[in-house]
């Protein structure tokens, strides 16, 4: 009998466990087994993918010989055949590769004008294989390179370590430059202008044989007969087939032929319109002569000869051309500084080699140990070109002026040593240097043991460097003509149609924005409903940047759908892009980009308090508006039911018009599409009157610091964006510039309030003029034509256009009388000597004058601004005021003001006050003309009307008058009552281009 043997809890326990340990590990076997599956099928991978990076790169070397092969026939006519054969083989094996971003692969091409970014489908190398370390350029289409023409947007890449050319353009893509980049031959083809070493950027970083083969091609094009470009562009290429027709005979061009094009139209060479055609230049300026065959260039040139004078001889301007160009004007080298140079183009060179055997952290780490800090861009190139630099002259040490360390380098466009730093947050270090002060370059003992060859190099003795002696007697020039850039960059927005803005809770999505119509911009409530929007800008006289960044997080009116517009660019020009990214309804992405972006422009994290940080972009406060849309917001008079007199009405019209406003911003070179500063804040222009002011104390000592002004000029731009197209700002150095600005800004202050008044809450039950005549807080009516008042203004006006102001003469359309709520109680009537005076201004400015009267500079305006200090100026003249109305050709406002003058301070040429001497009330800047004082009317209330026809003081040698008229000052709004506004039509005497 068998008998059981009971196991104890323990027991159980332990078998349980080992059970358990054992399905552990075969499933942890399993996993490890099928890792290693899937490890060896990567591998597979990897090589497969090695393999066919090899085929690439085989394909593109034979593309390469390819290419030298259809060079080399062109000269025989045989240029297309073999293009073709060479790219149809290629295109099919490669054509299906998904296409890689265009921006990062460098090939020959030329830009064509509008042609939007491309992906090429060559295979094309990274820019990185390249000895280039400054390529940041975006591609466009090729279809106007003479080597590629009619080939489909295709192009040749550029082989490893191959020497290439740029011109240096405007991009269309951002606020900046970007290089163009050519084969060797291929830019020597299409340069028309002489150059010289010093405008190639980067030429000394070359090897020394590839600077002496640029500068033997130097030599050879500038001796080439310089060419005149044609306003009209003639081309001339080989019929590729019989289809296409001449355009004069209307019969077919046979296939091989010589055709020559003006503009769209294509024509038998004997049909071709030579005379019609107004081609000015010669043979070698037709595009495409380059690929013809010898006896067809010849051809050309026959019968599109070198501009002959009357006697049928070469002209004496063309033959000093040729003179000139077949003697390059080269400053004579020195066989010793030519000798240094060389040796010292080689030893750099054999530095790098010797660097470029570190890997990149180990460069980052060098460079950290000398303390300098690795470049942000440019890769390994950079990085090269610094430690060489430093090894060779020793390393630069802190700037002399901005007290950094790791920030003066090599400026291969100045040829001399530059701060990168900077003197401010909103401006750069201005130190440049040929020398500058250096200590010795180290090198970490176990780095010099791990590579002995560099170590042997860098004990040697470091030197200065030495720069060829033709770059002092050389000038950079502007080589590209102005046919060769993308001439829509040129253009201001402003020319394109204007798309309706709509208002949404205070804030507009951007018209650029995908879909702008059905979004708003999103508001976080649990942030007191902060609107996710911001502007940034930045200007820099020093650099030629005036550039904007706008971010929106966008929600769908209707759904659970959220978008990120960005648009950036050049203020005033269509140089930039924008960009509208869909994030569905996951709204913490959105957000998550929305704030790193917001990080990597402006240095700040969203929803703190920003401050302006050094390399970074400002922030534009702007104002929330009102829910409408300032489009259509033009008041009708004749829908109007009000019943307020027609003139009124009209009146009402043109002061309430924001279309006027955004004109008058563009006329001061505001631009109102990138940057509306009709929403820009009061705190804003107050800042940039503060910046003016530290302008003018800054030129009122001996010597003046330029880096404090080109600190405040950028300052001042970047808080007020200016549309200077492509031309850099005007640097802020002299007080005719800082009047100017202080005008504008008077202007903008006063149409900033005037935004902000037509913006305020209405009642929709009111008429829409009613509404905004009760905005004014003043009450007006129209003075009867036939009544003695309008008679002595008619009079006033009449007397008193001074002779000096021809260009236009006055209409009086209609006179109003104005009674300002509030004015008559705070006015000064006790004081004596009272006159009925003019004052101009602006149409836009009147809405801000008639609600709040006629103001004084606020305390952040410089004085140096105004003729005779901070005060409310009048004139005696009509035309000296009306001048100030920038109303030609249209309707403009005067008004005629009562002014308590009382005792006059008198003074003969223009003077900074700031404070009255004792006893006076006044100022007056006596001036050579006025109207006679014995012609002067007096009305019943004692206020003088100077009316009186003009006349001209007699000399005075020890009282010389420096004014041409008359200026009246008060510094105290209380002595100010506004009586009339005088509404006229200014009509030009002479005619306007």
């Amino acid at each position: 009998m068998n008998e059981e043997v009971s196991k104890s809890p323990t027991e159980e326990h332990e078998t349980d466990d080992a059970e358990t340990l054992r399905k552990q590990r075969e499933e942890l076997k399993e996993l490890h087994e099928r890792l290693e599956a899937e490890a060896r099928e990567f591998e597979q991978i990897h090589e497969d993918y090695f393999a066919y990076q090899q085929n690439v790169l085989k394909m593109e070397l034979q593309a390469a010989e390819a290419l030298d092969r259809a060079v080399q026939a062109a000269m025989y006519g045989k240029f297309i055949d073999i293009i073709e054969n060479a790219f149809n083989g290629l295109n099919n094996d490669v054509v299906s590769r998904e296409a890689e971003p265009a921006e990062e692969y460098p090939s020959c091409y030329e830009e064509e004008v509008g042609t939007p970014p491309y992906s090429p489908q060559l295979p094309l190398l990274d820019v990185e294989d390249l000895e280039d370390d400054d390529f940041d350029s975006t591609f466009i289409s090729p279809a106007d390179n003479p080597l590629f023409y009619e080939m489909g947007p295709e192009t040749l890449p550029h082989i490893p370590g191959s020497l290439r050319l740029s011109f240096r353009l405007p991009s269309p893509f951002f606020d900046g430059l970007q290089d163009n980049w050519y084969h060797f031959d291929c830019f020597w083809i299409k340069l028309r202008d002489e150059i010289n070493e010093s405008s190639i950027r980067g030429i000394e970083n070359l090897r020394w044989e590839d600077t002496e083969r640029i500068r033997g091609m130097m030599t050879e094009h500038v001796a080439t007969p310089s060419r005149t470009p044609s306003k009209v562009e003639v081309k001339a290429e080989y019929a590729k087939s019989a289809v296409g027709k001449c355009f004069l005979c209307l019969e077919k061009v046979p296939k091989g032929d010589v055709k020559l094009g003006l503009k769209n139209s294509w024509y038998h060479y004997d049909c071709f319109p030579k005379d019609a055609a107004n081609f000015k230049g010669s043979a070698k300026d037709i595009k495409g002569y380059h690929l013809l065959n010898d006896e067809d260039q010849e051809r050309l040139q026959k019968t599109f000869p070198t501009e002959n004078n009357e006697n049928g001889e070469p002209s004496v301007k063309r033959t000093r051309i040729i003179e000139a160009a077949a003697t390059p004007k080269r400053a004579p080298e020195d066989p010793k500084n030519k000798r240094q140079i060389k040796k010292q183009s080689e030893e750099m060179w054999t530095l790098r080699e010797l660097f470029s055997d570190l890997k990149k952290a180990q460069m980052h780490d060098l460079l950290d140990y000398n303390r300098y800090h690795p470049p942000r861009k440019g890769g390994e190139s950079a990085c090269l070109d610094r430690l060489v630099d430093m090894a060779m002259f020793g390393v630069p040490a802190e700037c002399e002026k901005c007290g950094h360390m790791g920030t003066i380098i090599y400026s291969t466009s100045e040829h001399a040593y530059r701060c990168s730093g900077n003197i401010s947050e909103y401006t750069k270090c201005t130190f440049v240097a040929k020398q500058p002060k250096r200590t010795a370059f180290k090198m970490p003992k176990a780095l010099q043991e791990d590579h002995p060859d560099l170590a042997k190099f860098h004990k040697r003795k470091t030197s200065n460097r030495i720069y060829p002696t033709f770059f002092e007697s050389q000038t950079i020039v502007d080589v590209p003509s102005t046919s060769s850039r993308p001439s829509n960059i040129y253009k201001s927005s402003s020319m394109r149609e204007k798309a309706p803005i709509y208002v949404k809770r205070g804030c507009a999505v951007d018209p650029d924005c995908d879909d702008y119509q059905q979004y708003h911009v999103y508001l976080d409530k649990e942030d007191g409903n902060r609107a996710w929007q911001t502007t940034l800008g930045v200007a820099d006289a020093q650099s030629n940047r005036n550039s904007y960044y706008k971010l929106q997080l966008v929600q769908h009116d209707k759904r659970d759908k959220f978008m990120l517009f960005r648009s950036w660019g050049r203020i005033g020009t269509n140089q930039g892009g924008c960009k509208t990214e869909s994030y569905g309804s996951d709204l913490d992405s959105a957000k998550a980009e929305f704030v790193k972006q917001f990080r990597d422009k402006s240095g700040n994290e969203w929803g703190r308090e920003f401050v302006k940080r050094a390399g970074f972009m400002d922030l534009l406060e702007m104002e929330v508006l009102h829910d409408r849309s300032d489009k259509g917001q033009k008041l009708s008079v004749e829908n109007s039911k009000s019943k307020l007199h027609k003139s009124i009405k009209e009146l009402i019209a043109m002061l309430f018009d924001v279309d006027a406003m955004k004109d008058c911003m563009k006329e001061m070179e505001i631009d109102m599409e990138k940057l509306p500063l009709g929403k820009l804040s009061r705190k804003h222009i107050l800042n940039a009157y503060s910046i003016l002011t530290e302008l003018q104390n800054a030129m009122s000592g001996k010597s003046v610091n330029q880096d404090v002004i080109l600190d405040a000029t950028n300052r001042f731009y970047t808080l007020i964006p200016h549309d200077t197209g492509m031309e850099a700002v005007v640097k802020l150095d002299n007080e005719i510039i800082i009047k100017e600005k202080t005008e504008l800004l008077d202007n903008l202050l006063e149409i900033q309030l005037a935004y902000t008044i037509i913006k305020r809450e209405e009642d929709d039950e009111l008429d829409p003029i009613d509404q905004s005549y009760a905005k004014l807080n003043a009450k007006m009516e129209v003075l009867d034509k036939g009544t003695p008042e309008f008679q002595h203004i008619l009079k006033y006006v009449s007397n008193t256009h001074a002779s000096t102001h021809d260009t236009y003469t006055l209409d009086i359309k209609d006179v109003y009388k104005v009674h300002r709520a509030g004015e008559e109680e705070r006015y000064t009537s006790q004081l004596h000597n009272k006159k009925l005076l003019w004052h101009g201004s602006r149409l836009t400015n009147y809405v801000g004058i008639l609600t709040q009267g006629l103001r004084i500079a606020p305390p952040e305006a410089p004085v140096t601004g105004y003729m005779f200090g901070k005060g409310i100026y009048f004139a005696d003249m009509v035309s000296k005021s009306a001048n100030y109305c920038h109303a030609l050709e249209k309707e403009g406002l005067l008004l005629l003001c009562e002014v308590a003058l009382g005792n006059q301070q008198e003074e003969v040429h223009a003077k900074m006050i700031t404070k009255l001497n004792r006893g006076k009330h006044s100022c007056k800047g006596l001036g050579l003309t006025y109207p006679n004082p014995k012609e002067d009317f007096t009305t019943e209330d004692r206020v003088v009307i100077p009316f009186g026809r003009a006349m001209t003081a007699p000399p005075n040698p020890k009282k010389p008058l420096d004014l041409l008229y008359n200026e009246y000052i008060v510094y105290d709004v209380n002595q100010v009552k506004i009586k009339y506004l005088v509404r006229a039509k200014f009509n030009p005497t002479i005619t306007l281009l």
